[in-house]
Parts: structure tokens; C-alpha cells; sequence
């Protein structure tokens, strides 16, 4: 039993020396690392970010004024249906409009928030006394996949949220995800774009894509090393395990 027990431990010294060679470097995995040798960045500027709507977004629409029942007239109330829940939001059609009752056709397509709920208050003022006016998204969300943690569809309720941010919400990269690489498609203008971002570097915080915009896919590519450490492994393993058995059973007979 004691030569099972070494040639156990062996096997895991084994195994153990195989993945702290395979191990990836220091620079490939540390974040928002200072790689200007000439002057330090103690501090950066991200830029300026605001959710704008587009085409296909849902947007809440919360209506108050001096007349509570006649705000009420504006609100959408979600019904619990026995298959699903109705939706609490405006959908902004293919023009960029979103339809409200008496009012009409409404265009929010193009405009933040804050500049959506001046356009809407303007509209109501003929139907309500000194109505004040919300604007939310109801389906803000980014998708995170690839080399993480926990890859899902994220949704997001203020609607602002970092890349960083996001990759914490999944969990954190893997060891073997790509952080010089990382891949986000975007939408603009009806077309995906796509962009590649290093988010080793500190020069990452002043880009466009610091903070995500709805709809957003981040994937983590897997770098080189995984595939060729994955087909390694799987490659010696039996002939490790079976040098190991085969130890074992020259052991045990010699010293039974």
C-alpha cells in the first residue's frame, strides 16, 4: 500500500510540475498594466457616455403630473399572462418612434434619456398640467461569452456599465482567456462592427469601448496556449498513468 500511496504522489508531482509550466506569464494575464517606459499614468480620462436609443429598444415610460388618474392614461401596465408577462415599455419601431396614446408618433431614436423625456413632456403638456416625465431602458443588455467565468446574457438597469464591470458580473476571465485581444461586436448604424481591445493596457480606459452600449457581445478568445496544453496533456496522461500502474505492479511483486 505504501508503494501505491508513492507512486500516487508521484503522479501528482507529475501533474503539477506539467501545469505550473503551462502557466500563463505575468504580462499575459495582469490588467491595465503602465507600458509607456517614458512618462507614469497616474491618472485617465474616460470618455463622456450616455445610452442613446435606437430601433428595437424598449423604453419606460413613467408619466406624473398635477392629475394622477389622467397620468395614468400614459403609463403601460404589465399584465401576468399564464404564458408570460406583457411588456412595461414604449417599443421604438423601425423609424425610431414610439407610438403614445393621443399623442401619436413620438421620435426618440437618436436621443439620450434625459433628451427623450424633454421631447415626450413637450407633447404632453396639451393633455397634462405640469407633467414631469421619466425615461428608462427596459432592455439594456450586454452578451458575454467565450473565456469566462459564468458566459451569459446580461441585463443591465441603469443602463451604463463598463467593460470591466461586465467581465466582473461574468466572473472574471479564465486563466487561458486572451486579455490582449478581446473581441466586441457592436451595432451601428444597422451593421456589426468589429473591434479588438487590449484591456492589459491602461490606454484601454480613454477608448470608445470602455463603457458598453445595449446589445453589445464581448467574447474571450482562448489564447494559443490552451489548445496546445489541453492536446499535451491528453496526450501524455495515459502514458503516465500507465508507467505509474505498471511501477506499482513491478513494486508490489518485488516487495509484496
Amino acid at each position: 500500500m505504501k508503494k501505491l500511496k508513492y507512486s500516487v504522489q508521484i503522479f501528482f508531482i507529475i501533474l503539477s510540475t506539467f501545469f505550473l509550466y503551462s502557466c500563463n506569464t505575468q504580462e499575459k494575464v495582469v490588467y491595465f498594466q503602465e507600458k509607456s517606459t517614458s512618462s507614469s499614468q497616474n491618472s485617465l480620462s474616460t470618455q463622456e457616455f450616455d445610452a442613446i436609443i435606437q430601433p428595437g429598444d424598449i423604453i419606460k415610460v413613467m408619466v406624473s403630473s398635477l392629475s394622477p388618474e389622467a397620468s395614468s392614461f400614459f403609463n403601460i401596465v404589465p399584465q401576468n399572462n399564464l404564458n408570460n408577462t406583457s411588456p412595461s415599455g414604449y417599443l421604438v419601431n423601425s423609424e425610431g418612434n414610439i407610438e403614445i396614446p393621443l399623442v401619436g408618433a413620438i421620435k426618440v431614436s437618436g436621443l439620450t434619456t434625459i433628451q427623450s423625456q424633454e421631447a415626450i413632456k413637450s407633447k404632453l403638456e396639451k393633455f397634462l398640467q405640469q407633467p414631469t416625465v421619466q425615461v428608462t431602458f427596459e432592455n439594456f443588455r450586454v452578451t458575454i461569452l467565450g473565456e469566462v467565468m459564468k458566459p451569459s446574457v446580461y441585463f443591465i438597469n441603469n443602463a451604463k456599465i463598463s467593460l470591466p464591470e461586465a467581465l466582473g458580473m461574468a466572473g472574471d476571465m479564465t486563466l487561458y482567456g486572451n486579455r490582449t485581444n478581446v473581441l466586441i461586436i457592436r451595432e451601428v448604424n444597422g451593421k456589426k462592427e468589429f473591434n479588438y481591445i487590449d484591456i492589459t493596457s491602461r490606454n484601454f480606459f480613454t477608448t470608445q469601448f470602455f463603457y458598453l452600449k445595449n446589445n453589445d457581445i464581448i467574447y474571450i478568445q482562448p489564447i494559443k496556449e490552451k489548445r496546445v496544453n489541453v492536446d499535451t496533456f491528453f496526450k501524455i496522461a495515459p502514458l503516465v498513468i500507465s508507467s505509474l500502474t505498471m511501477i506499482t505492479l513491478i513494486l508490489t511483486r518485488v516487495f509484496p
